[in-house]
């Protein structure tokens, strides 16, 4: 992951000023892509360095995989003490076990976001330059001086996958837990099925709009740090840009969570949701697919903020995601208070 941020980092930079920074579009694989110009030069040199990187790396992997130990390390492990004073209930255990991966998201998520921020005030230029983009915001009903605000709310609405993406992978931790016989350890303990389920869609849900309220006040200082704007003005619409799209993650994570209470080897299909979603909402407006196509995308309702001014935003769209959340994690309880826990 740190890769990927990386290069869409220094490709960013190369991105600002070409003439001095220009040579930063081949130090990362995310650079080399951009080069390939599939509409325009359509030069296969880059693509045969992807190709060629790709096969390079396969075959380290696999040489790797088969001259190293499994399951040792430099540093050999050590038994934790025979009492925590830490662990003291399921939702500590959980932010344990999750917390790492939450900071890993969270640093990634802000430092692409604070980029992004910083680069708001360019956002014209992409505009004039790359004719798709500018098709793409204009769909968003951005127009004139506004596409700095678009262009946020463009960006801000992939983050939103990001966050629905942690969701999944906390509750897809829910269903390791149980695979690996974890679960059943614990609800031989005096925790209930419910305080159990709870504590990690507690972790699921914070962690997820946590993760969506450090990208919005990333994004805001970025913008501040780089325009005229101030401090307050940047803040709040980075975090109003980010807020309007909790809804829409929920569901993604209520639907999750009732699949795993329910139909527990199912839960990878929150993937697909996301994947299914980011697809129709990105190629609906460029590809004008029908409305009652694009509106089975729980992220299509979510307002173009701040580019659509606080008083223009319908609210109804996103008070139904919210209640369909709602209903969406009651259905996860009874289910998983139903089912059998196996022992494994």
């Amino acid at each position: 992951m740190w890769i990927v941020i990386g290069g869409y980092l220094l490709r960013g930079g190369a991105d600002v000023d070409p003439d001095e920074l220009g040579w930063l579009h081949w130090v990362s694989p995310v650079g080399w892509v951009q080069q390939i110009d599939p509409y325009g030069a359509n030069d296969y040199g880059p693509f045969l360095l992807c190709a060629a990187l790709f096969v390079v790396g396969g075959v380290a992997a696999g040489w790797l995989t088969l001259h190293r130990d499994l399951g040792a390390g430099l540093i050999a492990e050590r038994r934790g003490p025979a009492h925590s004073t830490s662990l003291t209930s399921t939702g500590a255990l959980m932010a344990r076990l999750t917390r790492s991966s939450f900071v890993i998201w969270a640093v990634s998520i802000g430092v692409y976001m604070f980029f992004v921020g910083y680069l708001m005030a360019t956002a014209g230029d992409l505009v004039t330059e790359n004719e798709q983009f500018a098709e793409y915001i204009a769909a968003m009903g951005v127009r004139g001086s506004d596409i700095a605000a678009g262009f946020a709310a463009l960006i801000m609405s992939w983050t939103a996958y990001a966050g629905a993406g942690y969701g999944v992978t906390v509750v897809q931790d829910i269903r390791g837990e149980e695979a690996l016989g974890r679960t059943e350890a614990v609800l031989a303990t005096r925790t209930s099925r419910s305080g159990y389920l709870g504590a990690w869609l507690a972790g699921a849900v914070g962690g997820a709009i946590l993760l969506l309220g450090v990208a919005g006040l990333a994004l805001g200082a970025g913008n501040a740090l780089a325009s005229d704007t101030g401090w307050g003005d940047s803040l709040g619409d980075g975090l109003g840009a980010a807020v309007v799209h909790v809804p829409a993650v929920l569901v993604v994570i209520g639907l999750t969570s009732a699949l795993f209470g329910w139909f527990p080897r199912l839960v990878g299909l929150g993937w697909v949701v996301i994947a299914a979603s980011f697809l129709v909402t990105l190629l609906g407006s460029l590809l004008d697919l029908p409305d009652a196509v694009v509106d089975l995308s729980p992220f299509a309702h979510a307002p173009a903020v701040p580019a659509v001014p606080w008083a223009d935003v319908d609210w109804a769209p996103l008070g139904w995601l919210l209640l369909i959340a709602f209903a969406l994690l009651a259905l996860a309880f009874v289910g998983f208070r139903r089912r059998d826990v196996p022992i494994v």
